[in-house]
């Protein structure tokens, strides 16, 4: 009789640093350095959130190129490093422009199917647009040096979850 085991994954991300850039036109720029350890060559899906394009991606420092698997979806092979490797990539994209007074917008990061053991994502809005957050991660507090339209999110021990926040946003110092 043949005893049944139980599979393990083939890889996690152990920490996850994202970027995102938001310009008053609605144009966004995000970047993310993904340390992802793995028992072999494993074959890594991620999506792109809606809208975005793939912009650069690189493993390990050497640029390649991902296979399109279609409805945004894309693979890239790491390969049978010492367990371990650097997944860096970047995409464009646009939303509606920013409100000159106050508003509203929805981001969010590519979704990835693996366990991630530390997700930050470090939000720069315009310099003179502050903003509250709701959605999956939460938010910490900023540091002293850093501009006031910066916000800084983590999300710990989460898998195949979008990261996604709804910002609501105004305009400081409106009376300039």
């Amino acid at each position: 009789k043949q005893i049944p085991i139980a599979a393990t994954d083939e890889g996690v991300v152990k920490r996850a640093e994202w970027t995102l850039k938001l310009e008053p036109d609605g144009a966004i720029l995000v970047s993310g350095v993904l340390a992802i350890e793995h028992k072999s060559p494993l074959g890594f899906v991620f999506d792109t959130p809606g809208g975005m394009k793939l912009l650069s991606c690189e493993v390990g420092g050497n640029a390649i190129t991902p296979v399109d698997l279609g409805n945004g979806s894309l693979k890239v092979t790491l390969p049978p490093l010492a367990g371990s490797s650097s997944l860096s990539c970047s995409f464009t994209g646009r939303i509606n422009a920013l409100d000159p007074v106050e508003g509203t917008a929805k981001l969010s990061l590519p979704k990835v199917p693996l366990f991630i053991h530390s997700l930050l994502w470090r939000l720069d809005l315009p310099a003179d647009y502050q903003a509250e957050t709701h959605g999956n991660l939460k938010r910490l507090q900023g540091t002293a040096n850093e501009p006031s339209s910066r916000i800084t999110l983590q999300k710990n021990l989460c898998r195949d979850e979008r990261p996604e926040v709804h910002v609501f946003y105004q305009r400081a110092n409106l009376n300039r």
